[in-house]
């Protein structure tokens, strides 16, 4: 929690509590409420409260009281480093991207169809949300949350998905063609049918996950945790699952052709060279 003066917030450039704040005092807070001064103690002993509950707030306090503005559910990278020793600050979050964010934590879940190509969406808790059937190339759902969520049928082209949580997810007939999964937690999700065309797939979590018909020809799956998965009647044509884990897994009219399998745990549990 951030308690400022508003003329602080307005008029101290070039330090913390001025530009910077101002910044996400402008584009990433959502005001919620205005208290009088009279109640000035009681609102910072709520709010510090909140605070206590991982709930980031704002307050800015001016002669008319207090102004209490929530974060929205969107996370702040501070500048980063750039190779030539600048700092570069990462661009905001586009208004698309900023009004699902505002809607799914006013409760909404069923964004089907939305079109967000190209869009930042990392690094966000987005369990039980529906993207079914969206257009959602080549964006960055790196690090996200999408427990229990909807991708079904959803076109993902080029996406960046790397340590996404999408455990009991459904992606079916999701458009995965040269995405990259690697290191996402996809345990018992539902990939019936889903294009994933080279694919980036290396350590990731595919526990119990439902692949039967996929399309993974030259995916990388190396390292990956397949075990008790389905693959029935995959295509794995050229796919690389050197030192992959299948124990358990089903495997019934899956195409491995010419697939990669150096140090791979077969379904009976046993290693397997390279074929």
């Amino acid at each position: 929690m951030f308690l400022l003066q508003h003329n602080q917030l307005l008029h101290r450039p070039g330090c913390l509590i001025g530009e910077d704040l101002l910044y996400l005092y402008d584009r990433y807070f959502q005001h919620q409420q205005t208290y009088g001064r009279e109640a000035r103690d009681w609102v910072i002993l709520r709010y510090r409260q909140q605070l206590d509950q991982d709930k980031i707030h704002l307050l800015v306090e001016s002669d008319t009281g207090l102004t209490v503005w929530r974060l929205l559910p969107t996370h702040y990278v501070p500048p980063t480093q750039a190779p030539n020793g600048s700092t570069e600050t990462p661009s905001p979050r586009s208004a698309p991207v900023l009004k699902l964010l505002q809607d799914y934590h006013q409760g909404q879940r069923n964004f089907q169809n939305i079109a967000l190509e190209s869009s930042d969406l990392s690094q966000l808790d987005l369990s039980r949300i529906d993207l079914s059937y969206g257009l959602l190339n080549e964006s960055s759902l790196r690090g996200s949350d999408l427990t229990q969520g909807s991708l079904a049928w959803a076109y993902l082209r080029q996406a960046d998905l790397r340590e996404a949580c999408l455990g009991e997810a459904t992606l079916e007939g999701a458009y995965l063609n040269w995405a990259d999964l690697s290191h996402a937690d996809l345990s018992r999700s539902r990939l019936v049918q889903a294009e994933l065309t080279e694919a980036h797939l290396s350590q990731a979590l595919l526990y119990q996950a439902n692949l039967q018909g996929a399309v993974l020809q030259n995916a990388d799956l190396r390292g990956a945790n397949l075990r008790y998965a389905d693959l029935c009647q995959a295509n794995l044509v050229g796919a690389d699952l050197s030192q992959a884990d299948l124990t358990g897994a089903r495997v019934s009219l899956a195409n491995l052709r010419r697939a990669q399998l150096h140090e791979t745990i077969l379904p009976t549990g046993q290693p397997q060279g390279s074929i």
